[in-house]
């Protein structure tokens, strides 16, 4: 029974890892965290530090390297979020700072709404 109850930790800690690691890169390489609210980044940081003082006390095992990984990965987010957030249009304590800029995305001069040059008429002579 031990076995199995080490098997399904461990392929449960590979599963977690894997389904996290989508939004890390996706945070890291576009500094875009506008969709993350500081409140639930700023929990999970809370709450893994205090989980911490449990897992020190627990055989070292799948459990360990889950929460080494859910400690790294919530820190990275935490720092970029500090880092980025407010670039992004999410500032701490700011929430949809983007949006009452206006700074939603519209055609620039010369094209129109999807973004083809105003006045081209796709590959057919403008009648005279």
């Amino acid at each position: 029974m031990h076995q199995l109850a080490l098997l399904a930790g461990s392929v449960a800690a590979a599963i977690f890892v894997v389904s996290q690691l989508p939004m890390v890169i996706k945070a890291y390489r576009t500094r875009n965290l506008s969709s993350y609210s500081f409140a639930n980044i700023g929990l999970a940081n809370l709450g893994n530090g205090l989980y911490t003082v449990y897992v020190v006390h627990v055989p070292i095992g799948p459990a360990w390297a889950v929460h080494g990984f859910n400690l790294t990965t919530a820190g990275v987010m935490l720092v970029l979020y500090l880092r980025h957030g407010s670039r992004s249009g999410a500032s701490p304590g700011r929430p949809g700072v983007a949006a009452a800029r206006g700074s939603r995305s519209v055609p620039g001069p010369g094209l129109d709404r999807v973004g083809r040059l105003a006045g081209r008429t796709g590959g057919r002579k403008a009648a005279q």
